[in-house]
């Protein structure tokens, strides 16, 4: 059982810059110790391998908001519903993508 499960709704893993910033921050968490999970919510291009190559969790099912042309980000309530479904944490924390997290 983890701690804590750290969630996020990333941005695509296409662009270089936000692909580095993102895989950084990622790494901080899982660099927090071994009681940490890392959540990767969403569909965006790019998600899935980059949770594979982390070795973290993808949870791709998540409702989001609709715009006009394309969807939108994930509900925050909806991550928060996913996230106590598939982790047996006591605590979550949903955290951007690119925060750092430090000891």
């Amino acid at each position: 059982m983890s701690y804590i499960t750290i969630f996020t709704a990333p941005k695509p893993f296409t662009n270089p810059h936000i692909n580095l910033i993102q895989r950084n921050a990622i790494r901080s968490w899982q660099a927090l110790g071994p009681d940490i999970e890392v959540l990767l919510m969403g569909d965006e291009e790019g998600m899935a391998e980059a949770a594979k190559e982390l070795g973290v969790r993808h949870v791709a099912d998540v409702k989001r908001s609709q715009t006009s042309e394309k969807p939108g980000p994930p509900f925050i309530n909806a991550m928060y519903d996913a996230a106590r479904q598939v982790s047996n944490s006591p605590m979550l924390l949903c955290a951007n993508a690119d925060v750092i997290f430090f000891p």
